[in-house]
């Protein structure tokens, strides 16, 4: 084991580590069929007018098990899912977990170079789709419609009955792989997280005491399901006897969420700081419980949302099985407690951290251990910066066939049992006296940006694949206080001037949203330190102001459109055809631009800003906003169960942008 300091004792950060809980070892199938034996009548799928009951549920989930299994997927196999956002996914995911194959999402938005390339290193059994997407799937990828009448025919005949353990090839384990979630990668391409069934009962059992949650309570599944807080709603709703209610694909603007939130009587939701920011003020009589993930809370969204309510921050990476630490949050506990040791000067190792004020991230979860590490991997005292280290139950099994790169992330543990294993996350972090932890900046490059993490590298990546650019950087940059963006930065080949909306729209065929940089600004060298160097600090600002244009915005519903566009963008000029994803626009912005359209008294989907962009062809979407009800509207109901969501699922296939698709 590692020395400590001679001036630190170990009591302290042991303590907070005391974690361990017995009985906790169960796979997906286990914990779900238990639950469901337990409320077998209870809603346990909410989507649009679906409702699937916990019974209804296995029955659908269990004939594509058997069907799977039919087709030879097992234990260690891979089944990617590429289906619409709908009650039908969860029954794939389920039914993948029963079949004792590991699910892989896969979204259907993603660029068709992206997909192809997930699934080429993926190679998936199978993959589940729908007869319109098999199509799009690279030539020779093994697939199942499940809507195709075939299919239909194949899975009628299936045995709808819970799966016994001899049904599967091989005996389902903890210790198998449960699904593959892809992040950003540093060098050049995603990276398939493999995370087994091990730390499924833990968390599950976490946060459903922390958050009280219980049968007959709604939990809102807001992540998409290719980010893993999806796993974590989906976890807490079926193995508490609650109902995870599924977020259409169309509610994206925070008047929409608000509007799922009070038609379907979500009593929990874990939603992004950013979206919360544009969830308009309300009552909210059955949410009970928020939890933010995925970025800094600040102390002013607690202040605004705590009161009334129980509120947490969780943090956690992919690596870790959702969430490894969560704390309970409230107005009195957002700015540091007395007692605590003051901030200290930068280690060397990584920037300043946030200020003070804003909350803890909080104590290791359920079977999970945290530590804070110096460059030698020894604890640094209480109060210190240092690295933080990850460890217990819910640690995945690495990078899918990554072995390098999983031997650099994944190292042994000096702290726990013989073969232990820890994760560096990257993150800096330090303990703070009364054991809470306090996230601290990031040791690289890597970024968080709107809750998604971004490795530069893999932009970096697709971009030199640009016969024009010669060298490129990206970088995060906050010009304005709290408004991160990506902005790639291109030095061109030799004889070359490209342009940088063609440059964007390069990366936009090869990359998710959430990766395309907001602007790309052309540069003749880059800005060099003293030992040769890039200088990022030096690079130059984008120039986003909107062009000089030959007419005025007419009065009314266009003024209006482009005030509030260079407000929400930070320009100084807006002009009536200037585009609002040219000007430095992403689709958080466009949430917010609908949130501040609202406010001036109309209303402006989202989807618009994607598909129009310019304030001139805006202008005539703009309808009134309707008057605050008096009363509320009374939920849907059928057989199924009550508090159905009545909202229509528009097709907004054209639709872009991560927060359609990954949030």
């Amino acid at each position: 084991m590692n020395p400590l300091p001679a001036t630190e004792s170990p009591a302290a950060w042991v303590a907070w580590n005391d974690t361990a809980r017995e009985g906790l070892h169960a796979t997906l199938p286990e914990l779900v069929e238990a639950q469901t034996r337990k409320t077998p009548d209870h809603p346990a799928v909410h989507y649009d007018r679906t409702v699937l009951t916990y019974r209804e549920l296995g029955a659908r989930a269990n004939p594509l098990a058997r069907l799977l299994i039919a087709r030879g997927a097992g234990p260690e196999d891979l089944v990617a899912v590429a289906l619409p956002r709908s009650a039908e996914t969860v029954v794939a995911h389920l039914a993948v977990a029963k079949a004792g194959a590991a699910y892989v999402p896969i979204d259907i938005d993603h660029p068709q170079a992206r997909i192809a390339a997930l699934l080429a290193s993926v190679a998936p059994h199978t993959v589940l789709t729908t007869a319109a997407l098999a199509p799009q799937l690279p030539a020779g990828t093994p697939y199942l419609a499940l809507d195709d009448p075939a299919s239909a025919a194949l899975l009628a005949v299936q045995d709808a009955a819970d799966l016994a353990g001899a049904d599967r090839l091989a005996p389902l384990r903890p210790e198998h792989a449960a699904y593959v979630i892809h992040t950003s990668g540093s060098t050049g391409a995603p990276k398939g997280v493999v995370v087994t069934h091990a730390g499924l009962a833990s968390l599950a059992a976490d946060h459903i005491e922390r958050f009280g949650i219980g049968a007959g309570d709604g939990v809102l599944q807001f992540a998409s399901f290719h980010f893993d807080c999806s796993v974590g709603d989906l976890l807490m709703a079926l193995c508490s006897g609650a109902a995870l209610i599924i977020r259409p694909r169309d509610c994206l603007a925070g008047h929409e969420v608000a509007a799922l939130i009070e038609r379907t009587g979500a009593t929990h939701v874990t939603i992004p700081p950013q979206v919360l920011t544009a969830l308009p003020p309300a009552d909210y009589g059955t949410l009970r419980t928020i939890a933010t993930a995925g970025d800094v809370l600040t102390a002013a969204l607690v202040d605004q949302w705590a009161p009334g309510r129980r509120m947490f921050n969780a943090y956690g990476p992919t690596e870790a099985t959702v969430d490894a630490v969560a704390t309970e949050v409230s107005p009195a506990r957002a700015a540091s407690p007395a007692g605590t040791v003051p901030g200290t000067a930068a280690t060397g190792i990584g920037p300043a951290g946030p200020a003070a004020a804003d909350p803890p991230i909080g104590r290791p979860v359920v079977n999970t251990q945290v530590y804070v590490l110096d460059a030698d991997l020894h604890p640094v005292p209480v109060g210190e910066e240092g690295e933080l280290f990850i460890a217990g139950a819910g640690l995945a099994r690495g990078y899918l066939n990554q072995p390098g790169l999983t031997a650099e992330r994944f190292l042994p543990c000096p702290f726990g049992r013989p073969g232990a294993r820890m994760y560096r996350t990257g993150d800096l972090a330090r303990w703070r006296v009364d054991g809470e932890l306090e996230f601290r900046g990031r040791v690289d490059q890597q970024v968080k940006i709107r809750g998604f993490r971004i490795e530069p590298g893999e932009v970096e990546a697709a971009l030199a694949t640009h016969p024009q650019v010669a060298h490129c950087v990206a970088v995060a940059r906050e010009d304005r206080p709290g408004a991160k963006r990506l902005v790639g930065y291109v030095v061109p080949a030799a004889g070359a001037a490209p342009e940088p909306a063609a440059l964007r729209a390069h990366l936009a065929a090869r990359l998710p949203d959430h990766l395309v940089p907001s602007a790309v600004v052309v540069i003749d060298a880059f800005p060099l330190s003293r030992n040769g160097k890039l200088d990022r600090a030096a690079l130059p600002a984008p120039e986003l102001a909107g062009t000089a244009t030959a007419r005025a915005p007419r009065p009314g519903p266009e003024h209006l459109l482009c005030t509030l566009f260079a407000e929400v963008l930070g320009v100084t000029r807006v002009g009536p055809d200037d585009a609002f994803f040219d000007l430095g626009g992403d689709s958080v912005l466009a949430i917010r631009l609908a949130a501040r359209v609202r406010e001036a008294g109309w209303l402006l989907a989202p989807r618009d800003v994607f598909t129009l962009q310019r304030a001139a062809a805006l202008a005539d979407r703009l309808t009134p906003a309707p008057e605050p009800a008096t009363e509320p509207a009374p939920a849907a109901t059928n057989a199924g169960g009550p508090g159905l969501l009545t909202l229509s699922q528009e097709d907004i296939d054209d639709l872009t942008g991560e927060w359609a698709n990954e949030f």
